[in-house]
């Protein structure tokens, strides 16, 4: 287990996970030579996590909290809000972070 990486996780449940992102991760499509942040996640959680698939996107040159699903059902939320302009649906990291409660009961 990456010790490092470890210590790098704000927040976790069974509906997703939060990274300290490092400058040079790819959170997503890493080319050869990139670290592969999803990958070292799966390695870490091992059968924990269905998947580890980034929820937001953070380019591989910025630092930041990097937010992960560890589910297909996390993933596929989709939460209503409104605006001034109406309804809409809110990205997917606000509705990662309710799923936990909305499937968990």
């Amino acid at each position: 287990m990456n010790s490092d990486l470890v210590s790098r996780v704000l927040y976790q449940s069974a509906a997703c996970i939060v990274v300290n992102k490092l400058k040079g991760e790819a959170v997503e499509g890493a080319k050869k030579g990139m670290t592969d942040l999803p990958r070292l996640l799966s390695t870490m959680l091992g059968e924990k996590a269905e998947l580890a698939e980034a929820v937001n996107r953070l380019d591989v040159p910025v630092t930041g909290c990097a937010l992960f699903a560890l589910d297909k059902k996390s993933l596929a939320v989709r939460l209503p809000w409104k605006n001034s302009t109406g309804p809409f649906w809110k990205s997917r990291s606000l509705s990662c972070l309710k799923a936990e409660s909305l499937f968990t009961g």
